[in-house]
């Protein structure tokens, strides 16, 4: 039968096996500190000598992955831009924000922004209840809705402030948490990179596939490929194919493209391709 000891060394042991080379370090020192911290947890275990004591033998490094998890990991805050909650939701996500917040412990002094919020609501659902609205009241809508965002926001970020670690406090508002982006730092290079005659005498035609995470195509083009990258013309398309232009009959034009987006503007381009100019 397991003890509550032995229990927390098995877990200690998933848990805190070193797994990549910048822990390794942290184990041994705690391996070291073994000797001279005898009857800590999991000391005398069931594990023979060499694997007793993994709290005590293990606790620097246990420590650090403890706290550069704390650190990678941030809470999430309450999104603070509602402009694309439909219009007939955001009524109700109002409603459902108000009754939250009614007697929350948690925000004693929010008396400001949900007064704010109440007095944007009670406008809005009346102007959004039009069937046929005429052009004034459509106007005097978006207004509304303009207002009603705004103490929607000031609710958020009132929360966002006061409990800037704390999920469930944030969720006790009624409103909704943000997604987390997925980064995607270095975006693969376009693929199927075709450089062909264009429509016109004097042009050619590039184009590529867009990667994954891409939002547009980066294509630069020169006469001369020893030139640096900053003295090549560029063409930036979100959709179908680069037309280039700055070129005659007869030259040998040199293109490659890059696919835009990501975390950083360094992002790789595919090979140089070349063809003369029809």
């Amino acid at each position: 039968m397991e003890t509550p000891a032995n229990v927390l060394d098995t877990l200690c042991y998933a848990w805190a096996a070193p797994a990549t080379t910048w822990e390794l370090p942290a184990y041994a020192v705690g391996r070291h500190f073994r000797a001279w911290w005898p009857g800590t947890v999991g000391g005398g275990g069931p594990y023979g000598d060499e694997e007793t004591g993994c709290f005590a033998a293990n606790w620097p490094f246990f420590l650090v992955r403890t706290s550069l998890l704390i650190f990678i990991m941030p809470s999430r805050k309450l999104i603070i831009n509602f402009d694309n909650v439909p219009k007939m939701d955001v009524g109700a996500l109002a409603q459902n924000c108000l009754t939250n917040m009614s007697g929350n412990a948690r925000f004693p002094e929010a008396k400001a922004q949900t007064d704010a919020l109440q007095a944007a609501l009670t406008p809005y659902v009346a102007a959004a209840s039009i069937l046929h609205p005429t052009p004034t009241q459509t106007a005097q809508l978006q207004q509304l809705r303009t207002t009603l965002n705004r103490a929607l926001a000031g609710v958020a970020q009132l929360a966002n402030a006061q409990y800037p670690d704390d999920e469930a406090a944030l969720l006790s508002t009624g409103l909704a948490l943000g997604k987390e982006r997925e980064r995607h730092t270095t975006l693969e290079a376009p693929s199927r990179f075709q450089l062909v005659d264009g429509p016109q005498p004097g042009t050619l035609c590039a184009k590529a596939k867009r990667p994954p995470h891409a939002v547009a195509l980066k294509y630069l083009y020169t006469l001369d490929a020893a030139k640096p990258d900053n003295q090549w013309l560029t063409v930036v398309v979100r959709d179908g194919d680069a037309l280039l232009t700055a070129c005659k009959t007869g030259e040998r034009v040199h293109c490659k493209v890059a696919a835009v987006g990501g975390d950083t503007d360094q992002q790789p381009f595919t090979d140089v391709l070349s063809r003369i100019v029809q």
